[in-house]
């Protein structure tokens, strides 16, 4: 095996940090294309989520892959950015793969989100034919484990997501009988997060998306009123819990859209770069809690699950010894 898996996430590296490696879908094309011309990369997947991005390659050194890391998104190469990197290889490369497909290195312990964020990095590089034989064998090894593991263990008694885990926020900050809720972003997260919402208040919820038509769509699942992106000043005023997840490269939410509020606001941030901006938070009746201010609550709200980690692990266990036994004997041959 010669895996290598350099990246960085919520563990390793602040939010600040984190939204200037993300990289949007059409970006993570790019990337693999640019990637892919490099004359020792043999195989190779980039990840990239609101709390990690990743890349998976074969054939190509660590420190390569950094150095192409930070060209990629324009970034001077830096040994204080550096720090916030780890970097796997080989028997840890394994372990880490099968640990974030099922969720076990997850913000929110035990999510199923990750393992169609994953499927869909994979797939997006078989398109782009980065994968070949190891990381195409590797993969499915952990797609399949992720479902031996939330099937035989009680690893999803934790909540869904992130998005679950911000209702529940929500819901413990709010002291109103109806409060009027906003959502922004139409996509996954935002789906998620519409469908959970619907716990706080018998009120329709206000779906906002850059396109109408994808605002409609979740509207229509969660019997809410769908607007525009461009509407955010305008509804801004007239909400209590505002949570937003767009994929915007930069700010939609700056301190003159809500410095005539006079009412108690939550805005909460799941977006990774952030849709709202730090300053926001200067005033008394906001409360801004950003992605990274999430984890204590999840912590505080986390189930016992010691069993059902133990379990994993020995699951995990097998099958890395089975990936390295089926390495070895295909090097004897």
């Amino acid at each position: 095996m010669n895996i290598v898996v350099v990246g960085l996430n919520h563990k390793t590296a602040p939010i600040d940090v984190r939204e200037q490696f993300a990289f949007s879908l059409s970006e993570v094309e790019r990337a693999l294309a640019s990637l892919k011309t490099h004359p020792l990369l043999k195989e190779a997947i980039l990840l990239s989520t609101c709390n990690r991005v990743e890349i998976y390659t074969i054939g190509v050194p660590e420190v390569v892959v950094k150095q192409w890391l930070f060209q990629q998104k324009e970034i001077a190469f830096s040994e204080s950015l550096l720090a916030y990197f780890y970097c796997l290889q080989d028997i840890d490369a394994v372990k880490h793969v099968m640990h974030v497909a099922c969720g076990l290195d997850s913000l929110v312990f035990g999510e199923s989100e990750i393992l169609g964020q994953i499927k869909s990095a994979f797939s997006i590089a078989c398109f782009h034919k980065t994968v070949g034989s190891q990381l195409d064998y590797l993969f499915r090894q952990a797609f399949d484990m992720a479902k031996r593991i939330r099937a035989s263990t009680k690893i999803g008694a934790c909540p869904v997501s992130v998005a679950s885990t911000a209702v529940m926020v929500a819901k413990e900050w709010n002291t109103q009988l109806q409060p009027r809720v906003l959502i922004i972003g139409a996509g996954e997260v935002g789906r998620w997060t519409a469908k959970h919402a619907q716990t706080l208040t018998s009120l329709p919820l206000i779906i906002l998306s850059r396109h109408l038509s994808h605002a409609e769509s979740v509207a229509n699942e969660v019997q809410g009123v769908a607007g525009e992106l461009k509407q955010v000043e305008h509804y801004l005023q007239q909400s209590d819990i505002v949570i937003t997840s767009t994929a915007s490269k930069a700010p939609i939410i700056y301190p003159k859209m809500v410095a005539e509020i006079s009412h108690p606001l939550l805005i909460i941030d799941l977006a990774v770069p952030r849709d709202v901006s730090s300053d926001v938070g200067q005033y008394s009746h906001i409360t801004l809690c950003q992605l990274d201010q999430l984890k204590d609550a999840i912590q505080s709200h986390m189930p016992r699950h010691m069993h059902a980690t133990v379990q994993a692990e020995r699951l995990i266990e097998e099958c890395v010894d089975a990936i390295i036994l089926k390495s070895i004997l295909k090097v004897v041959a």
